[in-house]
């Protein structure tokens, strides 16, 4: 994109796929990819673990909040403890403002007050609907522990209505969960679905908040364990041998009686990271592990094995088939420890030889559905129903399928609704054009460039190439506009490079058949350097090379403005050379009007038939392009509903043969 930097900033946050935390007492916009909604009954905001906001809700019709009803005391089944403390009961109904849409409602609960089954029992209707009947927190998992209950909703009023009946004492709520699931305009992907496709899907601390170890990896805090007291008995000074992550070692989860985890049915590789810290002979600590009930390591002995305040790590694999892991230590002599859980799942993926080697490209004389001499596809707002809309009224078919997964962080990058049949067709037969920063936007460069991503970057390949193989990946695009958190400067310019080529030597690993696009911005870098060709990682990291083009500063509404773009350092033809002096082939993986951008051409046909010329003029040096076919307000580009001159011209072009 080249666009003003304020519009570059305005890009950026509208494709930006950010967890979005709304207020309940006002009206709601409508959803976007992952607008979840979270409420809390406390009275101020709450941020659990993993750093969203709970925001205080008003939408009660009656009902009662006292805080003689909290308590400071321990929630089982949750590290979220503050989440599940506050209650709200004895209402009848709550309300929220929310677009038009299919919503999942997570309640979540506890029962602090009542000591027997039966003596709080309640039901829950949604939209005037039975959702919830019964619900008895007591008879379920006890008193003090932290209970979910998920359902589905349609809404069609543009209000969210649930109601609460109670055979027995009242209705208790302590937060709720909202998450758009069919939403009318943009989807969103659920907040933290289980992983299907990746190889490492949990990391876990015994400690109450995430940690990081020293590759820059976040282990999350812990939940799902059965009792257990978290002790500290090393110093922070206190080395750990045989590590650098010291931090990873240090705590120490002891009395718990099992850990219980919801996981996808399959095989996985289960680390339990621990160290002996308090005995010092052999024998003074055993215990075994059972994980599915089965037993997996028995007679463990840390100080027998590793010695004292040493890392020890122990190993096995399980098969998981009712969705769900358990595992269980049998203390023999005194009480098992862990300080730490790693699970990976076992893919069966083959792995390329360590030094990255270009994949093999498709050849030229390929037919392609959409009957055009290079791939041709759209970004169609990650919907499904409209990539079938535009493809249908062109009368060609989509090679590619532009999409952004989330980046928020590496949780939510490792979400793969952007594949799903919400967002690409069922019967779609094209691969995708996958939009992705050099890392998340709570990573750094630092430890990008150090590796310390090439984990997640592997598992992102193998999940991205477990449906479409050799999709093109994006990767770090448009490093040249200082909007992105990605963006490159000449000053670190070493590090960015080292950081792409750690990236797709990761990817090429879990993806072997990906194929790495390098694309920069149309027009000179705005960050602290014009020529981008300064973040170039070198051949063996790239197989296509490319740039995305608005018709915007100046619009494509003249010879003289055309010839501009066509002409100029950085512009249509430089990049071009650029690719063929590198043996590479080009690829526009985002090109449209602007009639939203006051400095674009409006509906402007001109534009589109400049760009079919200039890549049928350069078909065999063309890998694929991609209309950015999106009707937000910042852009309008959208063609078909709008913009009927540049419709036109886009058919007249579709028609050719």
């Amino acid at each position: 994109m080249r666009p003003h930097h304020t519009t570059a900033r305005a890009l950026a946050a509208t494709l930006t796929l950010l967890a979005l935390t709304t207020p309940t007492n006002v009206a709601l916009a409508a959803p976007t990819p992952t607008n979840t909604i979270r409420i809390t009954t406390a009275p101020t905001p709450i941020t659990d673990t993993y750093g969203h906001t709970w925001t205080p809700t008003s939408g009660f019709d009656t009902g009662d909040n006292s805080t003689s009803y909290w308590g400071n005391y321990d929630i089982a089944g949750t590290s979220e403890d503050e989440l599940y403390r506050y209650e709200h009961v004895r209402m009848n109904s709550w309300t929220t403002p929310l677009p038009n849409g299919t919503y999942t409602i997570t309640l979540k609960m506890r029962e602090a007050w009542w000591d027997k089954p039966g003596q709080r029992v309640f039901s829950v209707t949604a939209e005037g609907n039975p959702a919830l009947t019964n619900i008895d927190i007591i008879k379920a998992v006890g008193k003090n522990h932290a209970y979910d209950r998920t359902f589905t909703t349609t809404i069609t009023d543009g209000h969210l209505n649930l109601g609460f009946t109670a055979t027995a004492d009242s209705a208790l709520i302590s937060a709720i969960d909202i998450t758009p699931t069919t939403p009318p305009s943009k989807p969103k992907p659920p907040p933290q679905p289980a992983p299907t496709t990746s190889t490492t899907v949990l990391r876990m601390t015994t400690y109450t908040k995430p940690i990081k170890d020293a590759a820059g990896n976040t282990y999350i805090a812990r939940r799902g364990f059965t009792g257990g007291d978290l002790v500290e008995p090393l110093p922070p000074t206190t080395d750990i041998k045989g590590t650098t992550s010291d931090t990873l070692y240090r705590p120490e989860l002891i009395r718990w009686k099992n850990w219980s985890q919801p996981l996808p049915n399959g095989t996985y590789t289960i680390t339990l990271h621990t160290r002996e810290a308090f005995w010092n002979k052999p024998g003074q600590r055993i215990f075994d592990i059972k994980a599915e009930g089965t037993t997996k390591l028995a007679n463990i002995d840390i100080y027998k094995a590793a010695g004292k305040n040493t890392a020890h790590d122990l190993r096995f694999t399980t098969t998981v088939t009712d969705g769900r892991l358990d595992i269980t230590p049998i203390n023999k002599t005194n009480l098992a420890l862990l300080s730490a859980i790693t699970i990976t799942r076992i893919d069966k993926t083959p792995t390329p030889p360590s030094k990255p080697k270009p994949p093999t490209m498709p050849p030229t004389t390929t037919q392609r559905p959409s009957g055009m001499p290079f791939d041709s596809g759209l970004f169609p707002m990650h919907r499904a129903d409209i990539a079938t809309q535009f493809t249908q009224h062109r009368g060609r078919a989509a090679d590619v399928i532009t999409v952004f997964p989330s980046r928020e962080n590496w949780a939510e990058m490792s979400n793969d609704w952007f594949m799903d049949n919400q967002r690409i067709p069922t019967r779609y037969t094209g691969t995708l054009d996958v939009g992705v920063p050099l890392w998340p936007d709570e990573g750094n460069l630092t430890t990008a460039s150090t590796g310390g991503y090439n984990t997640q970057w592997e598992n992102f390949g193998r999940m991205v190439a477990a449906k479409y193989p050799t999709a093109y990946i994006r990767l770090g695009w448009e490093m040249n506009l200082p909007g992105w958190k990605h963006a490159a400067y000449a000053h670190s310019a070493t590090q960015w490079k080292q950081a792409y080529r750690h990236a797709v030597t990761a990817l090429r690993k879990g993806g072997p058949r990906l194929r790495i696009a390098w694309v920069v911005n149309e027009g000179p870098g705005q960050t602290d350097t014009t020529d981008a060709r300064t973040f170039y990682p070198g051949d063996d990291y790239v197989d296509y090379i490319g740039m995305d083009a608005y018709d915007w500063d100046p619009g494509y509404t003249n010879d003289t403005n055309i010839a501009h773009h066509r002409e100029a350092p950085y512009g249509w033809n430089f990049w071009l050379n650029f690719a063929k002096t590198h043996n590479k082939k080009f690829v526009l993986p985002e090109w449209g009007i602007a009639p939203a951008n006051p400095n674009s051409g409006g509906d402007n046909p001109r534009y589109i038939a400049f760009v079919y010329d200039w890549l049928t003029r350069n078909a065999r040096w063309i890998g694929y392009e991609s209309y950015f076919h999106e009707n937000a307000p910042y852009i309008r580009s959208n063609l078909f509903t709008d913009n009927p001159r540049a419709t036109a011209e886009y058919l007249h072009r579709m028609k050719r043969p």
